[in-house]
């Protein structure tokens, strides 16, 4: 995997370093990169500094353009503290790319997190399963595979 020179945003903050701006607002996203294995869960987390209790915090995923996450049961948002955390569940490959959050205090201009990317890995197939796979598929088992988990299920021809 060849991990790309910079994220495909030009955010206003630097990677590890919470940065002020004139309106007191300051922005860390971590971790900057993060690997996890297909179907496990992924929580990328977005530090901010506000001086306003009126702000507002949405994330986005970068593809071809700037797309906003709804909040829903695939992507949940939890903010405490002054930390914004993304928690994707049961990731798959698809969920690839880079992530950014945006502060946004009431009159000021938003603030945009330095990104993390977030890298899903495919669990190799094992040399059991393909055995097995490939003994009971010319028996009287049929094996279909199940959408996006690796697994089988079979049925009895």
């Amino acid at each position: 995997h060849v991990r790309p020179a910079s994220p495909p945003l030009a955010p206003s903050v630097g990677r590890s370093t919470l940065t002020a701006t004139p309106e007191g607002l300051r922005v860390r996203q971590s971790p900057p990169s993060l690997s996890v294995m297909r179907g496990e869960t992924a929580t990328l987390s977005c530090h901010f500094k506000v001086q306003s209790l009126k702000y507002g915090v949405q994330w986005f995923r970068m593809k071809s353009e700037k797309q906003l996450i709804p909040k829903s049961s695939r992507h949940i948002v939890v903010e405490k503290n002054q930390i914004s955390s993304l928690v994707i569940p049961r990731v798959t490959l698809e969920d690839s790319g880079w992530y950014y959050c945006e502060v946004n205090v009431l009159q000021k201009d938003p603030e945009l997190g330095n990104g993390t990317e977030l890298v899903v890995l495919a669990a190799p197939c094992s040399d059991f399963t393909r055995i097995h796979v490939n003994v009971y598929s010319i028996s009287n088992f049929i094996f279909q595979p199940m959408a996006s988990t690796g697994l089988f299920q079979y049925f009895i021809n």
